[in-house]
């Protein structure tokens, strides 16, 4: 091999092991702009992702805090925007939609957080505490008594962790999963959950769309 095409192997040699082949006429200075822009330019996208999963959240929680205002006008501000914040942190928590949690709330304490029912259910899901108190403790280290499952934080917690036991008993049929949340068939309580959701869905639908063309212009 004569010196002129052993260097040439050298540099192909080189370019492999430090992760950048050469094109004719590219320098290596070249060949870290191009790495650079890519890093750039994946990097521009992922955050681009980041700002609208957060916007989307944004909205999902000024749809909800709004409906509870309208719902309940007793609701101070700052109540209709953290039992909002708590909907969607059990929305994560155990993947049900948040709209649907939200609907549950409403039609089960008008959103009245220190709700008692006949049947002593509590708080703004109207948990019951003697059918599910030994596998809440075992669930939740922070509720231990009575009082514990009042405070909304938990309550709604508690109540998505419920219904999504139901709603994988039941196959992912939310009717279903409904009914057995509420203990009865309950065709007009399914019929109200469902209405408030899809009153949420359209608004949610219809400012992420407004959002999303002020991006694009």
């Amino acid at each position: 091999m004569n010196s002129s095409l052993h260097r040439i192997f050298l540099v192909f040699l080189v370019s492999i092991i430090m992760g950048v082949l050469f094109l004719p006429g590219t320098g290596f200075g070249e060949g870290q702009e191009i790495i650079s822009l890519h890093h750039m330019t994946v990097k521009a996208s992922q955050e681009k992702e980041t700002l609208f999963r957060e916007t989307a959240l944004d909205l999902k929680q000024k749809v909800m805090a709004e409906k509870f205002k309208n719902v309940n006008s007793k609701l101070e501000d700052y109540e209709a925007h953290k039992f909002s914040e708590y909907v969607l942190e059990a929305s994560r928590t155990f993947g049900i939609d948040p709209f649907l949690i939200a609907s549950i709330m409403i039609k089960e304490s008008n959103l009245r957080y220190k709700a008692r029912s006949r049947s002593a259910a509590y708080g703004l899901m109207q948990i019951n505490w003697k059918v599910h108190r030994e596998n809440i403790r075992k669930t939740f280290s922070q509720v231990r008594d009575l009082p514990d499952i009042i405070q909304p934080r938990n309550n709604i917690l508690v109540g998505t962790y419920i219904f999504s036991s139901y709603l994988n008993s039941s196959k992912g049929d939310v009717t279903k999963a409904l009914s057995r949340y509420l203990g009865s068939s309950g065709k007009k309580y399914i019929a109200g959950v469902l209405k408030h959701h899809q009153d949420m869905s359209k608004a949610y639908s219809s400012r992420i769309r407004g959002v999303t063309k002020e991006k694009v212009s």
